[in-house]
């Protein structure tokens, strides 16, 4: 009995390998129902609905015994539709003709991407048929739609040759997908099959998509591909307006370059450099400031960003305006102050240990009269008092244009710590 069992097993396994040797190694539309399909052509669709309007709008005219004039440009119209109907068939049977012959050899090897001696695959025959269900087909078996003929012609270009819509219809839709999903080999993949990069995503422009969704793996594949720089958001804002927003260095780089207007205002009204200086990273205003010839180049609202950096920015902001602006250091602004001074005002520590260092002159006046110092200790931070005391002693007992002094300004601010400060250098 277990001899009979090893016997019967042993066949079983026989049996087994040979369906599976039988079987094709991938799963690839059967040759007569491919087409099958191809018969159902968009086009010819198309062409045969049209003729029968015609002739049916042929027939009225009679039956109203409309003018020869009307009746002869109906005839000349359906004369027309039918030899393009003919003219259609007789393309989709040549078509076909190729396609049936790579359809078997397909099926046979189980390769989806066999070529013929032409190098063209399955898919590119059949997207020069513009047949949705035979593409439906083709597709479901996955595949690789950047390959290319010995022309260099992709399944893509075969389509659009005959203004198909099927294939790219679903290249849209991955497309979509990839950008959405910041799938860096899906974008690059799809630009390979020869998907143009400006193809629209949910109505924005794929670069200005991916640069607002803060996707910069998909945005940095996109630049590479040099797409437009004019093409609007969907609610009118520029792409330059969302790099700027999402401090995206490289798509600023790339947008400025492109000839975008970097004077334009941003939607909430401010300038776009400006909205880099106050909320932005210090990458992106270095690029800013590299790719934009100068300030007079510039609408700006004020005489130095180097002074708006230090009133609202961050001491890295502020350091990438200097870095590339070095001229800024003492410049008044349009009211008469430096960046120290602002420095000073707002009680940030770091911005004036970094300006001082800098060479920045802790004895500036304002205007008003105002000194560095003055607006420390009007800022009320003990720190800041300290370090611009020690940086100019003599302006503590310097007097503004109301002939007040540091003194008076730290008592203004309530701060206890700025006035013992004050006091401390005083005894010193």
């Amino acid at each position: 009995m277990n001899e009979l069992l090893s016997e019967l097993l042993k066949a079983s396994r026989a049996a087994v390998l040979c369906v599976a040797a039988a079987l094709p190694a991938t799963a690839v539309p059967d040759a007569a129902g491919l087409m099958a399909a191809l018969a159902t052509n968009d086009d010819v669709q198309r062409l045969e609905r049209a003729v029968e309007d015609a002739k049916t709008g042929k027939m009225m005219m009679t039956s109203m015994t409309a003018d020869r004039k009307a009746q002869r440009d109906a005839t000349k119209e359906l004369k027309k539709l039918e030899r393009d109907l003919a003219k259609c068939k007789r393309q989709l049977k040549q078509r076909s003709e190729a396609i049936a012959r790579l359809a078997k050899e397909v099926e046979k090897s189980g390769n989806i991407n066999r070529r013929d001696k032409q190098g063209r695959t399955l898919a590119m025959l059949v997207a020069e048929c513009n047949c949705t269900a035979a593409m439906e087909k083709v597709l479901a078996d996955d595949p690789k739609l950047d390959l290319r003929d010995k022309a260099g012609q992709t399944a893509l270009g075969y389509e659009q040759s005959v203004m198909g819509y099927a294939l790219a219809a679903h290249l849209q839709k991955r497309w979509a997908q990839a950008i959405e999903n910041a799938d860096e080999d899906a974008v690059t993949y799809l630009l390979e099959c020869g998907l143009p990069p400006d193809t629209l995503v949910e109505g924005e422009p794929p670069l200005g998509y991916a640069i607002k969704s803060g996707k910069k793996e998909v945005v940095d594949v996109l630049l590479a591909t040099r797409p437009s720089v004019k093409t609007r958001m969907s609610d009118g804002t520029t792409m330059l307006e969302q790099a700027v927003l999402h401090n995206m260095s490289g798509a600023i780089r790339y947008l400025v370059g492109g000839g975008c207007n970097v004077n334009e205002p941003l939607s909430s009204g401010e300038h776009p450099f400006f909205r880099l200086v106050t909320r932005g990273n210090a990458e992106a205003v270095r690029t800013w400031l590299e790719v934009v010839p100068g300030m007079d180049a510039q609408k700006l609202p004020s005489t130095n960003p180097a002074c708006v950096a230090a009133r609202c920015g961050t001491p890295e902001t502020l350091a990438a305006v200097l870095d590339s602006r070095a001229n800024l250091l003492d410049t008044p602004d349009d009211f008469g102050h430096t960046p120290l001074q602002e420095a000073a005002r707002r009680g940030s520590v770091e911005m004036i240990a970094d300006l001082l260092k800098r060479g920045a002159k802790p004895d500036a006046v304002s205007k008003q009269g105002e000194t560095p110092l003055m607006c420390a200790a009007l800022s009320g931070n003990a720190a800041a008092v300290r370090a611009l005391l020690q940086a100019a002693p003599e302006t503590r007992d310097a007097k503004d244009a109301e002939g007040k002094t540091a003194a008076r300004y730290a008592e203004q601010s309530g701060s206890a710590a700025a006035v013992q400060a004050l006091s401390a250098g005083n005894e010193q």
